[in-house]
């Protein structure tokens, strides 16, 4: 019999953006997968560190261009 794997969800409380949670999984999950896409017919994985580095990239081009 399989142990149960337990989860550690962040405070929603605290992580009250969808920025914020992107960050706590980033850190906490970083190579569980975020999503998925295909892309020609295959499946693509983006663990959260992948996803999160895309997203922290784009944010900082957003606020240096205006």
């Amino acid at each position: 019999m399989m142990a149960a794997k337990t989860t550690d969800y962040c405070d929603i409380s605290v992580h009250n953006t969808v920025p914020k949670v992107v960050r706590y999984n980033a850190l906490h999950f970083p190579d569980e997968v975020a999503l998925r896409e295909k892309d020609f017919g295959i499946w693509v994985e983006h663990t959260w560190a992948d996803y999160y580095a895309a997203r922290s990239l784009a944010g900082w081009a957003c606020a240096r261009w205006g």
